[in-house]
Parts: C-alpha cells; sequence; structure tokens
C-alpha cells in the first residue's frame, strides 16, 4: 500500500462508514457479510472479519484462501478487491479482534460457533460508489513471483514460490554436513561412490524442506506466528505461507508430505545400496524433527536447551554419519 497520507485517509474513511464486509469465495458461492474491524499499520491494511462456523465460505477456505471483498456504496465510498482470508489461531489475538469487532458493529456477530479471519489483501480499490476506483492499496503476501506469460516465466514463478515458502535457501546447512561425512570416508580410503552422494544430500534436501515447512504448519496452527506478529510488530517468525493465505492448511500438509515422501524414497534406496542403518538415521531425523514443533512434546519450545542440542543432531551429528556410512557402510573409521 502506498505511505501517502491522503490514500491512507480515503481507505479509514470508506471502511469507517460501513460495520460489515461482503466476503466470496474464489471458487465460487454465496457472500458472507461479516461485521469486521480494522487497522492501519504503515503500510498494511489490517482487517478482521467474524464469520460462522457453519458458512459455505469457512468450507470454502479448507481448499482455497482466496477471497473477493466488498464493503460500503451507496452513501460512502466502495471498497473492493481481491484477498486472501486466514484463521486466527491464536486465542490472545482471536478475542482482542472480537471484542474490537463487536465494539464498532451495529448488527448482530453471528450466533453459535464463529471464527475470526485475518483479511490478507492483495488489491484493494478505493472509490466513490459508481464513478469508478480512484485509489489501489496493495499489499501482496511475499514472495509471490506473478505466474502470467510464457511457459517459462511460470515456471521460473512457481519454483520461486516453492524456494521463497520452503526456505530452499538455507539448503546448504543440512548439505555441508553430509558433504563432510562423505569427504571423511574419501579420505580414510572409502572407494568414492557418487551415486551415493547424490542420494544422500537429495534425501537430506528433502527432510529440511519437510520440516520448514512442517515447522510453519504447526507454528500456525498453535498461534505462535499470530502471536508474534501482534507482541513484536514486523518480526517474521515463518514463511507466510499460511499467515499470509498463500496456501490453504491442506495444502501445506500435502507440500510437506511429499517432500517427506521423497526424503523416505530416497532414505529406502540408500538403505539398499550402503545397509540397514540409514533407516535408523533417518527415523530419527524425522521424529527430532517433527517433535521439535508438533504436540504433545513441541520440545523445542520448552527450553532448557532440548532445542539446541535437537538442531545439534539433526543438523550435524546425523547428516554427517548418514554420509559417511553411505561410502563406507560403517559407523566409524
Amino acid at each position: 500500500m502506498g505511505t501517502d497520507a491522503g490514500p491512507r485517509r480515503m481507505l479509514a474513511s470508506a471502511l469507517d462508514g460501513v460495520t460489515t464486509l461482503r466476503l466470496r469465495s474464489r471458487r465460487g458461492g454465496a457472500a458472507v457479510a461479516a461485521p469486521f474491524a480494522y487497522e492501519l499499520a504503515g503500510e498494511d491494511a489490517r482487517l478482521y472479519a467474524l464469520v460462522s462456523d457453519g458458512a459455505e465460505l469457512r468450507a470454502a477456505l479448507k481448499r482455497d484462501p482466496r477471497v473477493i471483498v466488498e464493503a460500503g456504496g451507496g452513501g460512502v465510498p466502495a471498497v473492493s478487491g481481491a484477498a486472501r482470508a486466514v484463521p486466527v489461531r491464536d486465542a490472545r489475538a482471536a478475542a482482542d479482534w472480537r471484542a474490537a469487532i463487536a465494539g464498532r458493529a451495529a448488527v448482530a456477530t453471528p450466533d453459535g460457533a464463529a471464527t475470526v479471519l485475518r483479511i490478507v489483501p492483495e488489491g484493494l480499490a478505493v472509490g466513490p460508489g459508481e464513478a469508478g476506483a480512484t485509489t489501489f492499496f496493495l499489499r501482496g503476501p511475499a514472495g509471490l513471483a506473478p505466474l502470467y506469460g510464457g511457459r517459462r516465466r511460470r515456471a521460473r514463478g512457481l519454483l520461486a514460490r516453492f524456494v521463497y515458502y520452503t526456505r530452499a535457501d538455507v539448503v546448504p546447512v543440512m548439505a555441508m554436513p553430509v558433504a563432510i561425512g562423505t569427504a571423511l570416508a574419501w579420505r580414510e580410503g572409502a572407494r568414492g561412490r557418487p551415486g551415493r552422494l547424490a542420494v544422500a544430500l537429495a534425501g537430506a534436501v528433502a527432510a529440511h524442506l519437510a520440516a520448514n515447512v512442517t515447522n510453519d504448519y504447526f507454528d500456525y496452527r498453535s498461534g505462535a506466528d499470530e502471536r508474534a506478529a501482534a507482541e513484536i510488530g514486523s518480526l517474521e517468525t515463518g514463511s507466510g505461507m499460511l499467515t499470509g493465505g498463500v496456501l490453504a492448511e491442506r495444502q501445506v500438509v500435502a507440500l510437506a508430505g511429499g517432500l517427506w515422501a521423497v526424503a523416505l524414497g530416497c532414505g529406502l534406496v540408500l538403505a539398499a545400496l550402503a545397509g540397514p542403518a540409514i533407516p535408523a538415521l533417518a527415523g530419527l531425523g524425522f521424529l527430532l524433527a517433527y517433535g521439535y514443533v508438533a504436540p504433545p512434546l513441541a520440545f523445542g519450545y520448552r527450553g532448557r536447551g532440548l532445542g539446541e542440542a535437537a538442531i545439534l543432531l539433526a543438523f550435524g551429528v546425523l547428516p554427517a554419519l548418514g554420509g559417511y556410512y553411505a561410502q563406507t557402510g560403517r559407523m566409524s573409521s
């Protein structure tokens, strides 16, 4: 969104004139009138709407977080545009926004169970009714490379998204100890086996990316990312895949599952080539990665150095041992 105070005042004026947003899934279906509250923070437009859990929209968001937002019309400037709707998981943040919504809503809040949705705008247009939109407020989720143009450009865009949201730029953290273990084995006279090295690297990298996605999923489900954003501000605690509404929860689970499946396949191939210790090393690595953030353990957040010890094992000892074992078929010289 632009930083000019004039457009911000225009958006605030338009939102102040209404108490409900009309939200509709971009997959189709009926629009939902949802009471809402908002805040303008720097270049961000943050909107929070309360939607009944029984609404058709809530079911649609499990498959696709993209929505169409409309508000106003008639005697006040209209607001419309595209956005992504994300359930607020942190109980404290959800309670605060429920209170804010109840404080400004002139209509009754939904009966029964309802969820606070954080509306992440991709582009909001503000305009005086039928005269047309006059100002655009853009707030796209980070890392969204454009997916238009020829096949090569679309492929680059998809690759850029994959790299950004799996945090693939940290791949050397996992690849380095595998390479060190391999180099040590070759230094001790083991016959060089580049094929085994390639499979070991592929499996280790896939497991690392899967762990990153798994971490994002459980941090979102626990409300940790939302709580950090509310209490600390602009600190990024995850990739933004879920908090930015880029992917639905089911899609993130599928992405993590696919990456874990690749890691498992590489482990099975390597076990057949090198020996039975590979599944044990890989299994321990999976338990460390999953238990770090997943309940009931979530030991990465329990303090006492548990998280640090797990990182040392998962990103140091285990991959180095795996690289060494893949070349030699033994755990030590």
